[in-house]
């Protein structure tokens, strides 16, 4: 029962929460003794093994956190941003999007200050409304940013037909996110002033990233999405 105790305070820790005394005297139903040691036990472990880790305590609200200045944590108020902006998007389907939220929201879930946070976004989630157009786009998303990256070809189904692209960035707009690509024939270097064609993300049912063969943009002629957004997102697609 101790070791998994300080096995899961450490975890918490690790995962940049703040561990409230209090809390854990209520949780584990232990003294207020008996999580000292705990603590103690921790910051020995550290130590023994020249971690450059240490545990803080803060004597106002009797709570304590890692200090570990090469890992930076996103606050409760960060992550609060984040879900709302997120939220206020409408631009994945709502089990993505609910799924997304709630792992964000997992790093506090045990945080009393937390609380009025989970609040107010139960309330955006009541009123989530997807788009029309939305799809399952994440592991897409993944996967397309992964071979754009690598400079990996896609073979995506049109239609009926099998057609080989060279992805090259990835934009959303009005809530819909898109796939930037030529056509595997287009020498890209060569063509820079040639537009690339979009694909809507959702719309590409079946695909895949061919990661035997490569194709070449030199550095100095990477694509800047931004430019590509608005010259390609000028008039709405048909």
């Amino acid at each position: 029962m101790k070791k998994q105790r300080v096995l899961d305070i450490y975890l918490r820790l690790l995962l940049g929460k703040e561990i409230k005394t209090n809390n854990l005297i209520n949780e584990y139903k232990v003294s207020k003794r008996t999580i000292y040691r705990d603590i103690s036990d921790l910051k020995n472990f550290l130590i023994s093994a020249n971690s450059n880790v240490e545990i803080i305590y803060n004597e106002e609200n009797g709570s304590y956190t890692l200090d570990n200045k090469d890992i930076k944590y996103l606050s409760k108020y960060e992550i609060w941003v984040i879900c709302k902006i997120l939220l206020n998007s409408e631009v994945l389907k709502r089990e993505e999007m609910f799924e997304l939220v709630e792992k964000l929201l997992s790093q506090y879930s045990n945080d009393e200050d937390f609380k009025y946070i989970l609040r107010t976004i139960e309330n955006d989630k009541f009123h989530y409304e997807e788009s029309s157009s939305s799809g399952e786009c994440l592991e897409k998303i993944y996967d397309f940013s992964e071979a754009i990256q690598s400079q990996y070809k896609i073979i995506i189904e049109e239609e009926t037909e099998e057609k080989i692209i060279k992805p090259i960035g990835i934009s959303l707009f009005e809530k819909s996110f898109y796939l930037l690509a030529y056509d595997d024939e287009v020498d890209v270097e060569q063509e820079r002033a040639k537009l690339p064609n979009k694909y809507r993300i959702e719309n590409i049912k079946n695909y895949e990233v061919l990661k035997n063969r490569k194709f070449a943009i030199s550095y100095q002629n990477k694509f800047r999405e931004g430019d590509l957004r608005k010259t390609l997102f000028q008039s709405k697609e048909k």
